[in-house]
């Protein structure tokens, strides 16, 4: 990437830029510090036919009570900079500081099939972030979302038909407000399994994998930190704290003494994500953890301007459903949606790297806090 040498920590040898090295780093850095790796096959192969994984280490004692979880790749291309986290995290000594009964899970990669491939859904065109919910039960339905549906789903990348689909966006906006289009958008829906943002009929892969890594490993715990790290949202290289807990629930509370003022909880703070979502990672791991304090967050790690973001959700959709991925058109659209959520940029991975250790450290010490008390 022609970084310099002379960095804070080893950036070239923490973030990766393919899926394959991503997943050999992890691998390394853990079975460097001395634990074995655990891995989780796809069913679906990467773009040359390799094996795709979800790889899990834990550090620190087997029986801990207290535990942080940490996950990447939710959203595959974003999943290149949770690695880098993760990795950096091992590299720099934070496994040899852990307080007695608090242990760290690392996930990496939950959505493998969409960080080989380029894409935020899951090998059959899920949001696995809207995918955790009881599908024996009515599914929400996203009505903003229907308005646009045909326009998400025009049948040209360029031309007259893309230009008039633009403009039918553009006079959404400006009839129901930037807000309004960003819950059709990103809000997720349920109705389209072709279209953007569809959260699934079913458990994807992904989800019944998150599930049974989290029984296994963290099945006996009594408290539980949940990170989750994004990225595509907020100022370049913040990495800003969402919590998707009620507002006067203990679990908010507890994570607002641990995090501190830059925790924004979506459903009792103002000004902060305009849209809520449902059967997120924070839904599954309850699910799975019915008996556990569950405290979970999403650090959302900004890169560009959210407007670039749409267009190339649309361009991804026509890729997804009109041509093929490795064409060169199909190539070049997947490099730019890389480019969005993974910037890749020194600065940019430096401010990453960062945050994810203070956030991690502070997951830490608030679960030693938890054992005091």
């Amino acid at each position: 990437m022609g970084w310099p040498a002379a960095v804070s920590f080893d950036v070239s040898n923490t973030f990766s830029a393919s899926y394959g090295q991503a997943r050999t780093k992890f691998r390394d850095a853990c079975r460097n510090a001395g634990l074995e790796v655990t891995s989780f096959r796809n069913p679906a192969p990467g773009p040359n036919g390799q094996d795709l994984t979800t790889d899990v280490a834990l550090f620190g004692p087997e029986s801990a009570k207290n535990i942080v979880v940490v996950v990447s790749g939710t959203h595959g291309p974003e999943g290149y900079a949770g690695s880098g986290c993760q990795i950096g995290w091992v590299r720099e000594g934070g496994p040899e500081n852990l307080p007695d009964d608090v242990a760290v899970l690392l996930i990496h990669l939950i959505n493998p099939w969409g960080t080989a491939w380029g894409r935020r859904q899951t090998e059959d065109n899920v949001d696995l972030n809207r995918n955790f919910l009881d599908f024996t039960k009515p599914l929400p339905r996203n009505e903003l979302y229907s308005e646009l549906q045909s326009v998400i789903h025009c049948p040209v990348l360029k031309g007259q038909g893309r230009d008039e689909a633009r403009r039918t966006i553009e006079e959404f906006s400006v009839t129901h407000g930037p807000q309004a289009l960003a819950q059709a958008l990103f809000m997720g829906q349920y109705q389209d399994p072709r279209g953007v943002g569809y959260g699934g009929n079913s458990p994807t892969w992904s989800n019944k994998t998150f599930i049974q890594i989290l029984k296994e490993y963290v099945g006996a715990a009594q408290t539980v930190a949940l990170i989750d790290l994004h990225t595509g949202y907020g100022p370049y290289g913040y990495g800003m704290l969402l919590n998707t807990d009620e507002a006067e629930s203990p679990e908010l509370q507890m994570a607002r003494e641990w995090y501190g003022e830059s925790l924004i909880a979506m459903k009792a703070d103002a000004g902060g994500v305009p849209y809520d979502v449902a059967g997120d990672l924070g839904a599954g791991a309850r699910k799975a953890l019915p008996d556990a304090t569950l405290v979970p967050i999403a650090i959302e790690y900004g890169t560009y301007a959210v407007d670039r973001l749409l267009s190339l959700q649309l361009d991804d959709c026509w890729l997804h459903n009109h041509d093929d991925p490795v064409s060169p058109v199909g190539r070049d659209i997947r490099a730019k949606l890389r480019r969005f959520f993974y910037p890749e940029t020194l600065d940019w991975c430096q401010m990453v790297h960062a945050r994810a250790q203070q956030v991690i450290g502070q997951a830490i010490h608030g679960l030693s806090s938890e054992i005091r008390l």
